[in-house]
């Protein structure tokens, strides 16, 4: 079965860029990313799928890894 995750950048600031994620849009999941660290905190779970969630969260680490924080992107599998 293939899955797909939407994620979308919501806001940014100095310190933080928080993301929406789902498998449907409107996406209902929300998590936030520290610029400095790295570290991801999931602010509120996709009622759709909760290993969305996890998935978000890997994808929008390894791009800030790699020194962006994109506007929009996606996992799939």
């Amino acid at each position: 079965m293939a899955v797909y995750v939407g994620i979308r950048k919501l806001e940014e600031d100095s310190a933080s860029a928080t993301y929406a994620f789902g498998l449907r849009d409107p996406f209902d999941g929300r998590l936030r990313i520290s610029k400095e660290t790295g570290e991801v905190e999931v602010i509120r779970e996709d009622p759709l799928s909760v290993r969305s969630a996890r998935y978000a969260a890997r994808k929008v680490f390894v791009h800030w890894r790699d020194g962006e924080l994109p506007d929009a992107t996606c996992w799939a599998s």
